[in-house]
């Protein structure tokens, strides 16, 4: 008896010891893991928030030489290219990541770390930190992706996954690289986000967070940033009326398991801040979700919210309102949307001013339980480091068509734009798509530098950066519409891109109680037999007064019934001229539905600067285009109009440049054989084709229709491993 007693205790003293020393252990390689943790908020802390240009030539340069080819896809982060042979390239001593100089050097000297990894690229500085911390993370297993804080950055430990990055040399030797690879394992609760028991969103909440409001003051209002989707696991859409979400039920199917969704609290994050042809694919993206069962958020500023709320005032989303900052060198007051900038050259700096939105965007988004992806506008790069920081995937709302982002990609990789031309006007054929020739005059000047410098090209390469590390771009476009661009992307760029358009056909067109006037004003060309071409250049073109002139004697000289859509600056259209046109043209000055001009029965033709937006609703309207592009990618955009898809004509300009002066003369002879000619007769067939391919498309089971299913599906499916 006493000897059991004996081995009893020797065994409850032998237990004790066991499990003191797990608890050792235990709190040992806590503490190990902490101190690492801590090691990395410091380094990425380091550095200035700018470099001199001394302290850029101390960073190592070297020509690039051959070299056998490695596994990764790109060399360079920036371009997303691979180095050449004579290359200048930029060596970053502290994470051994190398770019091509030209592209990283405008980037450090305006934010002084490595755009991959965020190490301070500040050699003295990362010095004094810790002598060999460059290999810290491959040491340890992070999970990197972006800017990514060390709140969610232990959450893996399969290996440092950077997507579509390399290592320094290029090669994989440092960096486990997996293409299109996310943090699978991540769950929300591990973010540190505590999900508030007692709070519920109300359908319609709108909440309005004002400076020094204090995070508690705003879980009170409901609530959180972008769009919240809330579907139950069993639920599907067998029971939803898809007219509700603008887009016409097929007879012949039904809805079957593939529209079967499981999502929670899923905000989308929609700016209105940006120009509004953005801001609308957006909220039309955001009725999709709302048809599927969802709970949706959208965040805007207070100056925005009256537009926001209109366009969704019969639907149960909700509103966040943030303040837009105050007192901003070189902006004028009260801007808070591009659209309202009194010149596109101070873009850039309005772009850079909604950084300051991001204090207050973070504390909402802090609030938020459960939140499975983010959509965000790509000017507004400074999501991506909200997104990572939270652990929410990212989709980027790009605002082009595939045939624009594969050939930008095209040219820019494989460095078209830079070599020496006659001149500006002089055409080459693209490297992956010979049949298409291009000239520099179809980018925007300062893309074609032979050494790009200026914030407008590091506001280009921080887009680009942000967008290759988000987890997806969505493209308001469909499959059918451009298979060879959207294929070319998928299998050759990062991220992975989502066709869900036409967005344009979410949205039923409402019919008001009252007519606005120039809807009556087609009603009579109706009635009289007579066809109209509708004019709109959009909200940012700048168009000097001279050309506008010319505009007016060729809509007065060509003959044709008119409705010009002109902004309110553009009031100088000659003398007597809106009296003298009053019988066959009428001008707008206030703001118009463009779906419902296109889509009355009189409109045959659509005089237009080819913006992505307003091409689509003009191939939806199954009316023909007229292309007079005048910046951004809009020559890219009348190019697939007029030489892919042929569904419009293009204007004449007085010296055959893309960016060339209109005379009059020229607009009247292409705006007749436009609206009388045999070749608009042929684009008006060709456009009755796209138009109806791009109805199926949104329907359910088209392939639009699927699409967002699968990315539904895609990202809560990386929610639940």
């Amino acid at each position: 008896m006493v000897m059991a007693i004996v081995i009893s205790l020797i065994l409850l003293f032998v237990a004790i010891g066991v499990l003191v020393l797990i608890h050792v252990c235990i709190v040992g390689r806590a503490f190990s893991r902490g101190f690492d943790d801590s090691i990395m908020v410091e380094r990425r802390s380091f550095g200035s928030t700018s470099m001199s240009q001394d302290d850029l030539e101390k960073l190592p340069c070297f020509d690039f030489e051959a070299r056998e080819k490695g596994s990764s896809p790109v060399d360079c982060a920036v371009c997303l290219d691979n180095f050449k042979v004579g290359d200048k390239c930029r060596l970053l001593p502290l994470c051994k990541h190398s770019f091509h100089a030209q592209c990283v050097d405008s980037w450090l000297l305006k934010t002084p770390i490595c755009p991959i990894c965020r190490t301070s690229a500040d050699t003295w500085k990362g010095a004094s930190s810790s002598g060999g911390e460059s290999s810290h993370f491959s040491e340890n297993g992070i999970d990197l992706r972006g800017s990514q804080t060390t709140e969610n950055s232990h959450r893996s430990e399969i290996g440092i996954v950077i997507e579509g990055q390399t290592t320094g040399s290029g090669h994989l030797s440092e960096i486990q690289l997996r293409e299109g690879q996310t943090t699978e394992n991540t769950h929300l609760s591990d973010t540190g986000v505590e999900p508030n028991e007692n709070k519920t969103a109300s359908d319609g909440a709108e909440l309005s967070l004002r400076e020094g409001q204090t995070r508690e003051s705003s879980q009170l209002s409901g609530s959180g940033i972008g769009i919240g989707i809330e579907l139950s696991e069993s639920q599907t859409t067998e029971n939803t009326n898809l007219s509700d979400a603008g887009v016409e039920p097929n007879e012949n199917q039904t809805a079957s398991n593939e529209a079967l969704l499981s999502l929670n609290a899923t905000p989308f994050y929609a700016s209105a801040i940006e120009p509004t042809g953005h801001t609308i694919p957006i909220l039309h993206l955001a009725r999709l979700l709302l048809h599927r069962r969802a709970s949706v958020t959208i965040f805007t500023t207070t100056a925005n919210r009256a537009f926001i709320s209109k366009s969704l005032a019969e639907t149960n989303a909700s509103i966040i309102d943030l303040p837009f900052p105050e007192n901003i060198d070189g902006l004028p007051p009260g801007i808070e949307s591009t659209d309202k900038l009194p010149s596109m050259s101070l873009f850039v700096s309005f772009a850079n001013a909604t950084k300051l939105i991001k204090p207050d965007f973070e504390r909402v988004l802090e609030t938020l339980p459960h939140v499975t992806f983010m959509v965000s506008d790509g000017f507004l790069c400074w999501t991506l480091e909200s997104a990572n920081k939270f652990g929410i995937p990212r989709l980027v709302y790009h605002g082009m068509s595939n045939y624009a982002m594969a050939v930008c990609r095209d040219a820019g990789n494989n460095r078209l734009l830079s070599q020496p031309r006659s001149d500006d006007d002089e055409l080459f054929p693209l490297t992956n798509f010979p049949h298409i020739k291009l000239t520099r005059n179809d980018f925007e000047p300062q893309l074609t530098d032979p050494e790009p410098k200026g914030p407008y090209f590091e506001f280009i390469v921080e887009m680009v950066i942000t967008i290759t590390q988000s987890y997806g771009v969505i493209v308001n476009s469909f499959y059918e519409l451009e298979p060879l661009y959207s294929d070319y992307w998928n299998n050759n760029c990062e991220p992975k891109s989502w066709c869900v358009g036409p967005l344009c056909l979410a949205e039923l067109q409402s019919r008001p109680h009252q007519k606005p006037r120039w809807v009556q004003w087609l009603d009579q060309k109706l009635a009289q037999g007579s066809s109209v071409l509708y004019v709109a250049f959009g909200s940012q073109a700048e168009i000097s007064a001279e050309q506008l002139r010319e505009i007016a004697t060729g809509l007065e000289e060509s003959k044709v019934n008119f409705l010009w859509v002109a902004r309110k600056i553009e009031s100088e259209f000659g003398n007597g001229f809106e009296e003298r046109v009053k019988d066959r043209g009428i001008v707008v000055r206030e703001w118009v539905d463009q779906r419902e001009i296109l889509g009355h029965e009189s409109v045959q033709g659509f005089l237009s600067h080819c913006g992505w937006n307003s091409v689509l609703e003009s191939m939806c309207a199954k009316v023909p285009l007229l292309a007079w592009p005048m910046m951004a990618e809009q020559p890219l955009n009348a190019r697939l109009v007029t030489e892919e898809l042929k569904v419009g004509l293009r204007v004449e300009t007085c010296n055959g440049s893309v960016r060339g002066f209109v005379k009059w003369e020229g607009l009247v002879k292409t705006v007749r054989e436009l609206m009388e000619g045999e070749m608009g007769k042929e684009a008006r067939r060709k456009v009755k084709e796209v138009g109806e391919a791009a109805k199926k498309a949104m329907e359910e089971g088209g392939s639009s229709w699927s699409t967002l299913n699968e990315l539904i599906n895609e990202i809560q499916a990386r929610r639940h491993t």
